[in-house]
């Protein structure tokens, strides 16, 4: 079954230090700069008010996709120095979700209840920068 793909809106967040303006306090405690600005982007995109979070039901029908060259590699660094020095115990429950390759699109997908299917691509360092359309040979 086929279904419709509609863009309604889009939006640029480039200092992930301003997110708790942008988003509120709540919640961002142990988020990452790439999960940061995601949410801030899209919080534009919705043209929600500073600090407000949707109040809405979950919305089945919202999709996610993410694209991001090295987006929580920070995490996953940080998880695997704890892991090879300490091993899996030495690992913060509150860093360890952060380690998944899906945070970020998953993150957006909770925040703002967003209940269809949310995908990340993340292949390296072409995943944010290659162009689109593709050039054709």
């Amino acid at each position: 079954m086929s279904r419709p793909v509609a863009v309604t809106g889009w939006a640029v967040h480039l200092d992930a230090a301003d997110a708790p303006a942008v988003l509120g306090r709540k919640g961002l405690l142990y988020k990452e700069p790439a999960t940061r600005l995601a949410l801030c982007a899209v919080h534009r995109a919705l043209g929600l008010p500073d600090g407000a979070r949707p109040g809405t039901a979950l919305d089945p029908d919202t999709a996610v996709v993410a694209s991001s060259n090295l987006g929580n590699i920070g995490t996953v660094v940080d998880v695997a120095r704890t892991v090879a020095r300490e091993g899996g115990r030495g690992v913060s429950l509150m860093a360890a979700p952060n380690a998944s390759s899906n945070v970020v699109a998953g993150t957006v997908a909770l925040w703002f209840r967003f209940g269809g299917p949310n995908l990340m691509l993340c292949n390296g360092e072409t995943s944010g920068s290659t162009p689109w359309p593709p050039a054709r040979s």
